[in-house]
């Protein structure tokens, strides 16, 4: 069994959106982090994927 989870923290920033929608189409599962809670929830919402707020300081 594959598994096609990964974490993807930045995402909401211009880059983490293109890679987290090309890795959609390629089948793979993105889960959403980021320090900006309100960002990456609707980022996550819009692209029916889960998210953790992560917050590197």
């Amino acid at each position: 069994m594959q598994n096609n989870q990964f974490l993807l923290y930045g995402a909401n920033g211009y880059t983490g959106q293109l890679i987290a929608k090309m890795a959609i189409e390629y089948q793979l599962v993105p889960v959403l982090a980021g320090r900006n809670e309100v960002s990456i929830k609707e980022l996550a919402a819009s692209l029916n994927l889960s998210y953790e707020v992560i917050n590197l300081d």
